[in-house]
């Protein structure tokens, strides 16, 4: 009898250990497909807000070059004033010039960001249901 309750025993924790084993792998492979399921859709929302930045950036850098363009050329017509009430005048259409071409640069870098900034909530968006999408396939 006491035999055979050793190897019975032996026999029973045997098996309670693969089965240990097997739930062990079989959520470990859960847990890697979950990854890679969630990864994707964080690489796409990562994608748009790199996007959003280089187009930031180019029209950061365009508006930097209309400045620097407009500046020399008022510069050259300050430089070229003959009396005090010409260079008083140029200054004075410099400065009107200056408060326009900001006024739309503003308006134009508000656009934009709100058009990036709804592309990027879509993709934070599609990245939250495609996340969660996959994670209730995995858990199933």
């Amino acid at each position: 009898m006491g035999l055979f309750y050793i190897i019975d025993s032996y026999v029973a924790l045997h098996n309670i250990k693969r089965r240990k084993q097997k739930m062990f792998t079989e959520g470990f492979e859960k847990w890697v497909k979950l990854n890679k399921h969630l990864t994707n859709p964080m690489n796409e929302w990562s994608k748009s807000g790199t996007d959003f930045c280089r187009s930031m950036t180019e029209q950061n850098l365009a508006i930097i070059e209309e400045n620097m363009a407009r500046f020399s050329e008022q510069l050259k017509r300050l430089s070229n004033a003959k009396k005090p009430e010409d260079f008083m005048n140029i200054q004075k259409e410099c400065m009107n010039e200056n408060f326009s071409a900001s006024l739309k640069m503003m308006q134009k870098t508000m656009n934009s960001m709100l058009e990036n900034i709804n592309n990027l909530m879509d993709a934070c968006a599609s990245c939250q249901e495609t996340s969660v999408k996959n994670t209730e396939k995995t858990v199933k």
